[in-house]
C-alpha cells in the first residue's frame, strides 16, 4: 500500500504537479526524487518520473 505520508510519495506528487505546470528543474533535482523513490521501493513511480517530459533549467 502506498501511503501519502511517505516522503518519497509526497516529493513525487509535488514534482509532478510542478512539471505539469511547466516549472523548470535542474536534472539533479529530478534525479534526487527518483533515487528516493527507488530507495523506498517505488520503482514504477521512479520509472514514470524518469519518462516525463521535463522543462530543464535552473
Amino acid at each position: 500500500m502506498i501511503s501519502e505520508t511517505d516522503s518519497a510519495i509526497r516529493a513525487f506528487n509535488v514534482m509532478v504537479e510542478q512539471i505539469e505546470k511547466g516549472q523548470p528543474f535542474h536534472p539533479q533535482e529530478v534525479q534526487d526524487v527518483i533515487n528516493e523513490l527507488l530507495e523506498e521501493g517505488h520503482h514504477s513511480l521512479a520509472d514514470r518520473l524518469s519518462r516525463m517530459k521535463i522543462k530543464w533549467g535552473r
